[in-house]
């Protein structure tokens, strides 16, 4: 017989049932968790980064002319917040589709992946808006 455990080493004490009610309320409220901090107001996702902040409020309010006169946007044009969001990911949520465009082409990555897995190329291909998908994939 295997010496593999099918459950993690602390269920041994307890029943399989208990444990895998357990593991499975742990992952449903890390799930939703994750699911709530994607909606987060931008300023508390970046609020470890305060030019980062004003640059995300920036996209998410569509001031365009705010983002063009950011001079050193290479430097923060792929900084990350709560679960490794991105300006791109703000710019995605908020629907700002030239914002989104001029990101991408100053340099913003799409396939930076988030903690939840998903990445802005991810969250495009699942997206019914082909917009999204088509912008990362050209640049």
């Amino acid at each position: 017989m295997s010496n593999v455990r099918p459950y993690p080493k602390f269920c041994a004490n307890i029943k399989r049932a208990a444990c895998v009610a357990l593991l499975v309320t742990t992952f449903a409220v890390t799930a939703d968790n994750i699911h709530n901090q994607l909606f987060y107001p931008v300023d508390r996702i970046f609020a470890e980064n305060r030019e980062c902040s004003q640059f995300a409020e920036a996209i998410e309010l569509g001031d365009v002319a705010y983002i063009s006169k950011v001079k050193e946007i290479a430097s923060i044009i792929n900084c990350q917040g709560l679960l490794r969001l991105t300006p791109l990911y703000v710019a995605m949520r908020s629907d700002k589709k030239k914002l989104f465009s001029y990101l991408l082409s100053n340099g913003a990555d799409p396939n930076i992946e988030f903690e939840s897995a998903g990445s802005v190329m991810i969250f495009a291909a699942e997206n019914e808006d082909l917009f999204w998908l088509k912008e990362c994939l050209l640049n």
